[in-house]
């Protein structure tokens, strides 16, 4: 095993690591902190091929001059302080010195810090126990120099608070230091870097040796078996298939073309560097391109294969993928295609980032000393709603619009909720709680993320015209953020507040994290008044985060109804599972357990999966209903009323609706201890919150209680629903207020 060490030029042990870093996150605006020795600029200039980056430094004050030459500024003072009053935003800052002469805390808070203006910080710190003496005098970035060496030494412990990427532990002068790369997110997909992972009890950079030797024999290996592929007659002959108009038709028919990108040269020399499945995916084999003659391969640097596609004239087809990226460069004139929906494209010639799922197709505009893309939109001769949306002009409104901008103008209130009505529960919620509501998309069979800029303008529109004060985005996918930026410039007066219905278990979830950081940024930059949440204590959370918040109380009005009787029921006991989804959050093998302990079960339950079939098949249960999907809401009420008890023991909740709205309709509901419901009505909770929820016995107990105690269960829910439902509706005035 093998230790990088050298003393002289401690950062020099690990640039070949974080050059390979740079070379892939191609950042074209740095933030260096640190000396300002020059280093990390000619690394930078080194390993960019899209555009020249532009590099600022801020560097401690004192004596020593730094390279200013390689610097296109350069800020002298107190890092923490310069780090705030700078502009921003950067692609990377780069962090090399300071860290060793503060304690650790200033270290990862300096960190936290550039992160909130960059997308990737790269930092290299102390690591471990340091055998020097700590000095503590200096309490802020560049408040010492560190000329007595490593003062404050960094743990695994404190990695745990930051968004590490990767981490790199290595020796210099025999005293262990580790290379970081932090990123909220990663786009570039630093993570996937092949560089040695730390090892905490021995923290050293390992030189590969051996092991390139492999590494190189399996590339060996690899690049074989794809050239014999690619040579083999049965691969050629089923390329020459897939490039004919007959296969495309063939495709055409059986999925509408669904994800193909097609790109067309209209004028200039263009080259397709990549295509991307989804962005940040490795780009796709070209012998899976569909194109014709005219397109041939060329040597590229920049390309993801290091060889790119380059024609003319004439058109190329990839299959593709919901969130593709497509990377050309020019100079050329460009129409992209996919879904219906056609852009022509002025391509300069550096890279250039087309995402054709996305509102913007264009990536980051290059930093400097290059001209800048325009983008002209072709709309569809005839475009269906579900591609492109309704024509954004008031004289092409649909008759349901119209008539809602017609109710808004002669109503009082202003106050609009927006929903999704793909999801069931965020849907029911928002029309229990809000007497105005708006579905976008327009129907539930409309995927919402599948959206376009005539979607959202049209829908800015209509929101417009009504005249609308105040908008909740109850549930806020990202098509109901980029409707937000779209109203705002049709209406800056505008008021808008974000209804959050998942919980904390969803920051697991990439997309539910993701539109949630998004609507924290916009309320912290005043896009948006406030978060609302249905979870208790949730509001408590984002308040610690400076962000207004209060807790909204789902509900569900109206007269609360009799228990069906037995002899409406029928014989036998009446089980409901009503499932909108299944997953980690929702697993209901304990539920169709309990109904298999209970002798006389009979099951009704929509939204099954193979594996609930196959479960209720073994266990040989009864069942009245067994639907594959789930099933609509106006018919849900009508199956739930033929129950005697509802069963939704759940793992993880914000607010359930369904437990609500069977006890409205007089069934009993069971459901998991993950809500605040019932939790102040003892009587209540003991028969209806289940404290163990992957106990299939205790739920058949209380199943069987419950059936048997409806009568009394609902007449004590009546009671308890006049006071709750007071409760929630002033939660939804002072919401709104």
């Amino acid at each position: 095993m093998h230790v990088i060490d050298n003393t002289a030029a401690p950062a020099l042990a690990v640039t070949p690591l974080i050059g390979e870093a740079l070379r892939r996150a191609q950042p074209a605006r740095v933030l260096e902190i640190g000396p300002g020795a020059g280093l990390w600029p000619a690394v930078l200039r080194s390993v960019s091929h899209e555009h020249e980056p532009h590099v600022e430094l801020i560097a401690p004050p004192g004596p020593g001059v730094p390279a200013h030459r390689a610097y296109d500024a350069v800020h002298t003072g107190d890092a923490s302080a310069l780090l705030a009053a700078l502009a921003g935003p950067w692609d990377c800052v780069l962090i090399d010195g300071p860290l060793e002469a503060i304690p650790p805390a200033a270290g990862a808070a300096l960190c936290r810090a550039a992160l909130a203006k960059s997308g990737y910080v790269i930092a290299l710190a102390p690591w471990g126990i340091s055998e020097r003496p700590a000095e503590t005098n200096g309490t802020t970035p560049h408040a010492s120099n560190g000329a007595n060496g490593l003062h404050h030494a960094w743990t695994p412990t404190l990695l745990a608070g930051l968004p590490v990427l990767r981490q790199i532990a290595y020796e210099s002068a025999a005293a262990p230091r580790v290379a970081l790369i932090l990123g909220k997110e990663d786009p570039r997909l630093l993570r996937r870097l092949n560089v040695p992972p730390i090892e905490h009890d021995l923290p050293v950079v390992r030189t590969l040796g051996d092991d390139l030797d492999r590494v190189l024999d399996r590339i060996s290996e690899q690049s074989f078996a794809l050239r014999s592929i690619r040579g083999h007659a049965l691969h050629r002959a089923a390329t020459r298939v897939s490039r004919t108009g007959a296969w495309n038709a063939v495709r055409w028919a059986a999925t509408r073309n669904r994800g193909i990108v097609r790109v067309e040269v209209l004028s200039g020399e263009a080259r397709i560097l990549a295509a991307r499945a989804n962005s940040g995916e490795p780009g796709v084999p070209w012998d899976v391109a569909e194109h014709g003659a005219e397109w041939r391969e060329i040597r590229d640097d920049r390309a993801a294969h290091g060889v790119a596609l380059t024609a003319s004239r004439g058109s190329i087809r990839f299959a593709l993928d919901a969130d593709p990226c497509v990377s050309v460069a020019g100079p050329a004139r460009l129409r992209v295609t996919r879904a219906g929906r056609s852009e022509s494209i002025d391509v300069p010639a550096h890279a250039t980032h087309i995402y054709p799922a996305r509102e913007s197709w264009l990536g980051r505009a290059p930093a400097r000393n290059h001209a800048a893309s325009s983008i002209t939109l072709d709309v569809p001769a005839a475009p269906t709603p579900e591609v492109v949306g309704p024509p954004a002009r008031p004289a092409e409104f649909l008759p349901e619009h119209a008539a809602f901008i017609e109710q808004m103008r002669s109503s009082t209130s202003r106050a609009v909720a927006i929903h999704c009505p793909r999801w069931l529960g965020i849907t029911s919620s928002t029309r229990a709680l809000f007497p105005v509501t708006y579905p976008v998309p327009m129907h539930e069979g409309v995927d919402p993320l599948r959206y376009t800029t005539q979607q959202v303008d049209y829908h800015a529109h209509v929101l417009a015209e009504a005249g609308v004060e105040h908008i909740v985005f109850s549930g806020g996918d990202e098509m109901h953020f980029h409707l937000l930026l779209r109203l705002r410039e049709l209406r800056p007066q505008v008021r808008a507040d974000m209804l959050w219905h998942a919980c904390y278990l969803q920051f697991k979830e990439d997309y539910n994290w993701r539109i949630l950081r998004l609507w924290m940024d916009a309320a912290r930059a005043g896009l948006v008044s406030s978060i609302g949440v249905v979870k208790a204590g949730m509001d408590e959370f984002f308040r610690s985060l400076g962000i207004p918040s209060k807790l909204v109380m789902n509900m569900v009005p109206g007269d609360v109804m009799q228990p069906p009787t037995d002899e409406e029921l029928g014989a036998g006991t009446h089980l409901g599972m009503w499932l909108s989804s299944i997953g980690y959050r929702k697993i209901p093998h304990a539920m169709l357990a309990a109904v298999a302990m209970t002798p006389d079960a009979v099951l009704h339950a929509a939204g099954l999966d193979a594996r609930c079939n196959e479960v209720i098949d073994a266990l040989a249960i009864r069942c009245a209903v067994r639907e594959p999907r789930p099933v609509p809401h106006d018919e849900l009420l009508g199956h739930i009323r033929r129950t005697h008890v509802s069963m939704y023991v759940t793992f993880a909740e914000c607010c359930p609706m369904l437990p609500l709205e069977s006890m409205q309709l007089g069934v009993p509901c069971l459901l998991g201890p993950a809500s605040h419901l019932f939790e102040d009505a003892p009587f209540l909770f003991e028969r209806l919150v289940v404290p163990f929820p992957d106990r299939a016995e205790v739920i058949a107990r209380m199943a069987r209680r419950a059936a048997d105690e409806r009568e009394g269960i609902i007449d004590a829910y009546r009671a308890y629903a006049a006071t709750y439902n007071e409760r929630a509706a002033e939660s939804v005035r002072a919401f709104l207020a």
